[in-house]
C-alpha cells in the first residue's frame, strides 16, 4: 500500500508596523522563530524602523516593506506591498500580531483568499479615550470578527468581554495568553550590569519597562515616586523609549515635584532581563494594556512587582495579589501605598506563578490553531 506524504503547509506570513522594542515585537519575533521550524515562515514589518531592525529570526526570514520613513497613510502604503508579497509568496495565512497592524492587513487581504488572523494585543475600551473613540474601536473589532478567519486574545480580561465572550463561543475567536521564555530570561539576566545605579550605595531602583506613551501612565507613575520618596528613599528608572516632546514633559513634571534627579530615562535595550535582576521592585502603572509582555518577564526573574487592577489581565496575572501587589492608576497614593510595601520587608514576591505563562505551552496552542485554520481551507 502507497503510503501518501503529509500536505506541506503553506507559508505563514506574522505581520507587524515597524520593529520597536515593544510586547508585540518581541512576541512576534518569537512567534515567527517557533513556527519557522514547521514551515515557511515570514516576519514582515511594515517599516524598518526600531531597535529590532537587524534581529535574526531564523530559521523564519525578516522582510521589510518600506523604509525608516512614514508616509501620512502609512499603513496604505504598507498593505499594497503586503498584498505583493502575499502573492509572490504563496501565503495562506497571514497573522496581524498587534492592534496596529490590523487595518494593512485588513487591505491587503479583502477579497483574497487568504486567511487572515488578527491578534488583539491592547485594550479596546480605554480609559479616557471618550465614548465616541471607544464606540469606533468596538465597530472596528465588529469587523474584524465578521471578516477574519480567526481573533485571538492575548489576555483573560480582553476574552471575558461581552463582544469576545460570544465570539469566543462561537468559535470565532480564541484565548491564548502571551507567554515567556523563562530559561532564555534567567540566561539573560545574569549578563553584566547595564547601569551604575545598581552598583553604587544609592537608594534603591524602582523600574518599569514599556514605550513612553500615555497608555503607560508615567506622569502617574512619577508622582506616586515623589509621594513615596516622602516615607523612603528611592530612584525610578524608566526602560524604553518614545516621542521626544513626551519624554521632555515628564522630565518637567519631574522637576516640579522636586524629584528630577531620582528620575532616569535609561532608553531601549536588547536585554531587559539585565535590568530586572537587580531592580528589587517593578512597576506597571498601566491606564491600559491586553496582556504585558514587561509583567511576565518580571515574573520569569522572581522579582517584586506593582501592578495596577487597570493594566489589562494583570490582577488575574498576580491573581488579585497573591503574586504582587494590586494598585489603582487614577490614584498615585495608591501606586505609592504599594511600592513602598514592596520595598519593605513584607514584599510579595511571584514564587513559581511565571510557571503558568511558559511561551512553549503557547506556541503550541498558536500552532494547533494554524492547523485547524489549514483544514477548514482544505
Amino acid at each position: 500500500m502507497r503510503m501518501t506524504a503529509p500536505p506541506i503547509p503553506s507559508p505563514a506570513i506574522l505581520y507587524i508596523h515597524d520593529l520597536r522594542g515593544s510586547g508585540v515585537v518581541t512576541n512576534a519575533i518569537a512567534l515567527a522563530r517557533r513556527l519557522g521550524k514547521e514551515r515557511e515562515t515570514i516576519l514582515c514589518a511594515g517599516y524598518d524602523k526600531g531597535l529590532n531592525r537587524a534581529i535574526d529570526v531564523a530559521p523564519a526570514r525578516l522582510v521589510i516593506l518600506c523604509g525608516e520613513h512614514e508616509p501620512p497613510r502609512a499603513r496604505t502604503a504598507a498593505a499594497h506591498r503586503l498584498r505583493r508579497l502575499i502573492r509572490s509568496s504563496g501565503a495562506g495565512v497571514v497573522m496581524s500580531m498587534g492592534n496596529y497592524g490590523h487595518r494593512t492587513v485588513f487591505r491587503a487581504t479583502w477579497l483574497s483568499r487568504v486567511s487572515a488572523v488578527y491578534r488583539i494585543s491592547n485594550e479596546v475600551g480605554r480609559a479616557k479615550a471618550g465614548w465616541r473613540k471607544n464606540m469606533r474601536r468596538r465597530r472596528w473589532h465588529r469587523i474584524l470578527l465578521w471578516f477574519g478567519s480567526r481573533v485571538i486574545l492575548v489576555g483573560r480580561a480582553l476574552a471575558e468581554q461581552p463582544l469576545f465572550a460570544a465570539a469566543i463561543r462561537r468559535g470565532k475567536a480564541v484565548y491564548i495568553p502571551n507567554g515567556v521564555d523563562v530559561d532564555r530570561a534567567r540566561s539573560l539576566a545574569g549578563g553584566r550590569s547595564p547601569h551604575p545605579w545598581f552598583d553604587d550605595a544609592g537608594p534603591p531602583v524602582v523600574l518599569t519597562i514599556g514605550r513612553i506613551h500615555r497608555q503607560k501612565n508615567l506622569d502617574g507613575l512619577i508622582e506616586a515616586v515623589a509621594i513615596a520618596m516622602r516615607r523612603t528613599p528611592m530612584r525610578l528608572m524608566i526602560v524604553g523609549a518614545g516621542d521626544p516632546e513626551e519624554i521632555t514633559a515628564l522630565k518637567a513634571r519631574a522637576a516640579r515635584l522636586g524629584i528630577a534627579d531620582a528620575i532616569l530615562f535609561a532608553g531601549e535595550t536588547d536585554n531587559v532581563f539585565a535590568y530586572l535582576a537587580r531592580a528589587p521592585v517593578f512597576t506597571l502603572a498601566s491606564h491600559w494594556e491586553g496582556s504585558s509582555t514587561a509583567l511576565l518577564e518580571a515574573l520569569s526573574v522572581g522579582i517584586a512587582v506593582v501592578a495596577t487592577r487597570q493594566a489589562g489581565d494583570a490582577r488575574f496575572v498576580l491573581d488579585d495579589g497573591r503574586y504582587g501587589a494590586l494598585a489603582d492608576a487614577d490614584d498615585p497614593e495608591s501606586i505609592a501605598a504599594a511600592i513602598v510595601a514592596q520595598l519593605g520587608p513584607g514584599q510579595i514576591l511571584p514564587g513559581n506563578r511565571v510557571e503558568a505563562f511558559r511561551q512553549g505551552a503557547m506556541h503550541a496552542r498558536y500552532l494547533e490553531l494554524l492547523a485547524k485554520i489549514e483544514a477548514s481551507r482544505s
